[in-house]
């Protein structure tokens, strides 16, 4: 008998003992890692939040409290002006349970529960050298500042705040939400990637060349499906503040049409156009951290509420930077109230030192908000909106960007 040639292929199914091991391990690991995640975003938004009440908190009292009243201690009138600036209607705005003021010893100086002035807060002392402090409540959030003045090497007193839960807990809820769909979406990637690897391996493979060409064609399909995943966190994160806001979505949509056009009248590339996309339709995303009584507000906003919205950009940027796939956006919506000859905020950055796509945001984003409808005023015409630019050119905008936009608008104008 001749002996056959062929020898018999070799085939196994991919889910054996080993392969059922490996995938238990990954989904441990991922986990895990959504675990870790999720805390390190609850700690930031907290943070970020509790930050903010604190700033705000602490302007009044250097407004009001001198370095000499922590060592003479509160007389009654200093009681009572704290109360008139520390009433319900400023707790209320902040939902803010109780501020306690304190000094050196832990002596309670100005409480807005008064059966707590005179009493020691012995755990307060530990608390004064620190330079930030919050701590997670059973049903809110606490906060602890030490009390600096310019002219004193140390610390005189410390403030401790007690937030109720409230438009934080419910961010943090969301971006807890937010994180879990981008873990489980992300998981499923990677066991189909698994399976991809592990059925490969155990399948007896005809030609290098088939298995080239297989692999390239299902990594771009995961590609395909990693791009749908992060269009489904940006909708995620847009439908959340649609829910607050509407007008600030409808917004920011408006914003990312005039981005785009402005990117490509600039030359920018492809991938560049996109990111600015992405910032721009996400730029206000910080204001679901802001209460929607100011948001809506149809008067002035005075100078507290006004520097609370002017948070927004660095918590919309902190927001964004904890979703991987649109970390890149992060310093562009971070800068985009900068000012191009120098004034804005958060960092008062000049020219070139803002990076361009938030330049080119800050000339949509102005142009778009006065053309509108607001809560406290009426749209402008066109013409004014462009002369508002053209007067802004150089000192608040790029002038580059600002003779682009122009362009744009004269294009669309003449089709």
């Amino acid at each position: 008998m001749l002996a056959d040639n062929h020898s018999p292929k070799k085939t196994s199914t991919w889910l054996n003992a080993g392969s059922v091991r490996w995938l238990v391990v990954c989904c441990l690991i991922w986990l895990g890692l959504g675990y870790f995640s999720s805390c390190i975003m609850d700690r930031q938004t907290a943070d970020a939040f509790g930050h903010n009440t604190a700033q705000v908190v602490t302007a009044l009292i250097y407004q009001n409290v001198s370095a000499n009243d922590f060592a003479q201690g509160f007389g009654p009138e200093l009681i009572n002006k704290l109360d008139s600036r520390f009433g319900p209607q400023f707790l209320n705005t902040y939902q803010i349970r109780s501020i306690e003021l304190c000094d050196s010893a832990g002596k309670v100086l100005y409480a807005t529960d008064k059966t707590n002035i005179g009493k020691y807060e012995t755990e307060n002392l530990a608390k004064i050298s620190q330079s930030w402090l919050a701590a997670f409540e059973e049903d809110g959030l606490s906060i602890h500042s030490p009390v600096k003045f310019a002219d004193l090497t140390g610390n005189p007193g410390s403030v401790e705040i007690s937030l109720a839960s409230g438009e934080w807990d419910k961010l943090i809820w969301n971006m807890r939400l937010i994180n879990w769909a981008f873990i489980a979406a992300s998981a499923l990637l990677m066991l189909a990637a698994i399976y991809v690897l592990i059925s490969r391996a155990t399948v007896t493979i005809e030609t290098k060349d088939e298995v080239m060409e297989d692999l390239n064609n299902r990594l771009a399909e995961s590609n395909a499906h990693l791009s749908q995943t992060s269009a489904g966190t940006v909708s995620a994160l847009l439908a959340a503040l649609d829910a607050k806001d509407r007008y600030t979505a409808r917004h920011s949509s408006n914003v990312a049409s005039y981005a785009v056009k402005i990117g490509v009248r600039m030359g920018i590339t492809p991938a560049d156009l996109e990111l600015l996309q992405t910032a721009a339709i996400l730029h206000d995303i910080g204001k679901i951290g802001i209460p929607e009584h100011i948001l809506n507000k149809r008067g002035s906003l005075d100078d507290r509420e006004f520097t609370l919205v002017q948070k927004h950009s660095e918590l919309g940027s902190q927001i964004v930077e904890f979703v991987y796939l649109l970390k890149e956006a992060a310093d562009i919506i971070l800068f985009h109230h900068e000012r191009f000859g120098g004034g804005g905020y958060p960092k008062g950055l000049t020219g070139d030192e803002i990076p361009l796509p938030s330049r080119i945001l800050a000339v949509a984003d102005v142009y778009d908000a006065l053309t509108t409808d607001r809560p406290y005023r009426s749209a402008v015409p066109s013409e004014k909106a462009k002369q508002v630019l053209m007067e802004g050119r150089g000192s608040q905008f790029d002038p580059a960007v600002v003779d682009a936009f122009l362009q744009v608008i004269e294009d669309k104008t003449a089709a």
